[in-house]
């Protein structure tokens, strides 16, 4: 693997680290009542690569 493709993956990595962090404090767009269990779930879309 070259070491560009290793850079994009130890980013990706780090970017993932901070988002599941972010998201043990975060629990709901609109709010949540008191009490109440909630998830939150994300849709990441990415630049597909060519095959050129």
């Amino acid at each position: 693997m070259s070491n560009s493709r290793v850079g994009e993956l130890e980013t990706l990595q780090s970017v993932m680290d901070e988002i599941k962090a972010m998201n043990k404090e975060y629990a709901s767009y609109s709010g949540a009542p008191e009490g109440a269990t909630v998830t939150s779930r994300y849709v990441f879309r990415t630049k597909e690569e060519s095959s050129k």
